[in-house]
């Protein structure tokens, strides 16, 4: 049986280049998705997530970037007595670029989905719409109390100025994502990197 990670109120991770960092202050907080537990550590469930590569490897891109930071949410809902219970997992990833690496990394995601649509290994890629808001999902094979699933993951890649915001729903145990969830919280998340631009 799987277990969730604990909770923690630990910074999100950041990834530090050439001096550059993303403040907290850029990142969703939990008071924006209704309290959430920031989840200490998610392990490698959002690992294909840091940053969405479709074809599994880095494009040009990569050397535009200046820091990245993620944090991952275990969204709760109360249930029928009152009681937390998780509902989500929400992971978001904040990238910021050199001038024109932003646009450059949405084109190359948009190209990897045209070139390897089965991604890499058992995850398969596909576009709902594209825009300034790339809607992407991504069907995975999941696993829970020994039984195995599958699980479709929608993903958000936007862009304001020179600043990625990647936003995930993880789902929870074996349950699908929920797009609307992505789509409340994406301006609140653009609003905040905006800040880191």
């Amino acid at each position: 049986m799987s277990t969730s990670p604990a909770p923690s109120s630990a910074s999100p991770s950041s990834e530090d280049e050439e001096g550059t960092t993303i403040p907290e202050s850029a990142m969703l907080r939990p008071e924006d998705l209704g309290g959430a537990n920031r989840l200490a550590n998610a392990g490698r469930q959002d690992e294909f997530l840091r940053p969405p590569r479709p074809c599994g490897k880095g494009g040009a891109s990569d050397a535009q970037r200046l820091a990245a930071a993620r944090v991952h949410y275990a969204v709760t809902d109360e249930d029928l007595t009152g009681r937390k219970v998780p509902v989500a997992g929400l992971f978001e990833l904040v990238m910021t670029f050199r001038p024109g690496g932003a646009q450059a990394y949405q084109a190359e995601v948009l190209e990897e989905l045209g070139r390897c649509p089965t991604g890499e290994g058992d995850r398969r890629w596909g576009l709902d719409s594209s825009g300034d808001v790339l809607r992407l999902f991504v069907d995975r094979p999941v696993q829970y109390a020994d039984t195995p699933g599958r699980q479709k993951v929608p993903v958000l890649v936007a862009r304001t100025g020179d600043v990625v915001v990647v936003l995930a729903d993880t789902g929870y145990e074996t349950g699908d994502g929920d797009p609307a969830l992505l789509s409340a919280v994406l301006d609140k998340a653009l609003a905040r990197a905006a800040s880191a631009d």
